[in-house]
This record gives C-alpha cells, structure tokens and sequence, in this order.
C-alpha cells in the first residue's frame, strides 16, 4: 500500500480531493499487471464453461494459465513484494502458483493419472483441489474488504467459481452440466470485475481522478 502527500493546491474541475486520492491507488506497482493476466485466464475459463465456445478447446484455458496468468501475476508479485505491499505481494504469488499448477495438472498430469487411477478419481482430486483454493479465496476475500469494492467482486465471485468447478468434479450428466455452467457465468463476471479493478488502478493513479469509481472499504 502506498501513500501520496501532496502540497495543497487549488482543485480542478472533476480532480478526485487530494485527500481522497490514497483511496484511489490503495493498492500500487505490480498488482494490475497480475490482475489483468489473471483476468484473463479466468475470462478464457468462462467462455469455454458456458458453452459459448466447444469445451473441447479446454486446452486454450491451461496454455493462457501457464504463459499469461502464472507469469504476469508472479512478475506481479515479485514486484509488489519489492513495493513492500504484503497483501498484493501474497495473492498475486498464490494465484501464480494456482494458475501454474492447474495448467501442468490438466494438460500433462492428467493423462497419466486417468490411465492409473481412473477418471473419477482424477475428479475427485481435482475437486480437492479447488475446494481448498474456495476456502483460501474466502479468506483473502477478508482482506479485500479492506481495498476496494471491485477487489471484493473479484475475490467473492472467484470463490463461488473455485466452489461450483469443484461440485462439477463429484457430480455426473446434467448436475456435473449444470455446475459447470453456473462456474463459467461467474467466471466471466470475475474477469470483468478483475479488469475493472486491474484498470481503475492504472488510469485513477495516473489520471488522478475517479475516473472508475472504487467504492468505499473498511478502512474508509
């Protein structure tokens, strides 16, 4: 998190009070560029999970998770963690972890652990796994309440994503169906409140104006 002092000067018209302007970049360096690469993958997840693209091109999802979002949101971190930003420093370096595995699991692990153990096992697995990252999510959720509202829509939606895959994991023919499309409309909401997020940081910091509104937080 970083904070601005600015000498005192006579306001402009539509400039955001300098008072004001901390709320605005509340969170600063290399979160937009992991959150736009997490948008992403989570907007690619949710066209192939409603069906507006053949889920047969699965594939496109876990090349985007490894060589976009794994990648931008680790160069994120690491360059929060350089700002000193412990929260923005944190999520990005999971969800790069996140993001890294999933695509190494789906597309190489995969094979090999259907052929051993079967294809429900393997959903079962994969469940587990996205049942954790829906209680991590849940916690990391607590904090965003202290950044900003679209951070909050960012993390509360990928919560309910990480929580209906997980449920089209252990469930079979229209239920399986049926989660696996309420995932992927969630999806497609996260990634817009990802992006949104993602680019109010970048054009409120260097505007400094509300150009796109981040709603009040607990901290406020």
């Amino acid at each position: 998190m970083t904070e601005t002092i600015e000498a005192a000067a006579p306001q402009r018209a539509g400039e955001v009070p300098p008072a004001t302007r901390v709320a605005l970049v509340e969170l600063s360096g290399g979160v937009p560029l992991g959150v736009i690469g997490f948008g992403f993958c989570i907007l690619m997840f949710g066209v192939l999970n409603t069906g507006a693209v053949n889920g047969a091109a699965l594939g496109w999802f876990t090349y985007v998770a490894i060589y976009t979002g794994a990648l931008l949101m680790g160069f994120g971190g690491i360059w929060e963690a350089h700002s000193s930003n412990v929260f923005g420093a944190t999520f990005s370096m999971a969800y790069a972890g996140f993001l890294l595995t999933t695509g190494v699991i789906v597309q190489f692990a995969q094979p090999h652990i259907v052929a051993s153990a079967g294809q429900d096992a393997f959903n079962h697995g994969f469940a587990a796994w996205l049942f954790l990252w829906t209680v991590l999510t849940l916690l990391v959720f607590i904090g965003s309440l202290y950044v900003n509202v679209p951070a909050m829509f960012a993390f509360g939606l990928l919560s309910v994503v990480y929580f209906a895959a997980g449920i089209a994991n252990v469930t079979s023919g229209d239920v399986s169906l049926a989660f696996t499309r309420i995932a992927g409309w969630f999806a497609l909401a996260d990634g817009i409140a990802a992006w949104y997020l993602a680019v109010g940081i970048l054009l409120n910091g260097m505007s400094h104006k509300n150009m796109f509104p981040m709603g009040p937080h607990l901290g406020s």
